[in-house]
C-alpha cells in the first residue's frame, strides 16, 4: 500500500518523496525517464539561490514576492536538510554570476557497475537507483 506517489526522480520529486517519509508516509517515486535528475544533470548539480529578493526578481519578474521571500529565508536551512539526510553539498564561489547567488554542488556517490548483473547502481541516499 501506498500513502503518496511522487511524479519524476528530479531534484524535486526526490526532495518531496523524503519529506513524505519523514512524516511517515508509504512512498512510490515514478520515474519515465531511464535515468534521474535530468534537470539536476543539466544544470551540473547545483542547486542556488538569489542572495536577496531584488536578485530573485531580476531572474523572476513578476514572480510572487511572498514565495521568493520564503525561499530566501529558507533556502540555508534547505541545504542543511539535505546534508542530515547525508547528501554531500559543496559550496561554489560563483562572483562573475550574472545576479548575486549563493550555490551548492551536489556531489553524489560515483556509479558503480555490477557486473554480476550488468547495470550501473546510483546510490543518493536514501534511494537506489539501477539502470540497465
Amino acid at each position: 500500500e501506498t500513502d503518496v506517489v511522487v511524479a519524476g526522480c528530479g531534484i524535486g520529486g526526490l526532495t518531496a518523496a523524503l519529506s513524505a517519509q519523514e512524516l511517515g508516509a508509504q512512498v512510490m517515486v515514478l520515474e519515465k525517464a531511464p535515468e534521474i535528475g535530468r534537470s539536476a544533470a543539466a544544470s551540473g548539480g547545483t542547486v542556488w539561490c538569489a542572495q536577496n529578493l531584488e536578485a530573485w526578481l531580476s531572474v523572476h519578474p513578476g514572480g510572487d514576492l511572498t514565495l521568493g521571500q520564503a525561499l530566501l529565508e529558507n533556502f540555508s536551512e534547505g541545504i542543511e536538510w539535505l546534508r542530515h539526510h547525508g547528501l554531500t553539498l559543496a559550496k561554489l564561489n560563483l562572483p562573475h554570476f550574472k545576479f548575486a547567488c549563493q550555490a551548492y554542488q551536489l556531489i553524489p556517490d560515483a556509479p558503480r557497475r555490477d557486473p554480476a548483473k550488468d547495470k550501473y547502481v546510483i546510490h543518493l541516499y536514501p534511494f537506489i537507483f539501477i539502470h540497465q
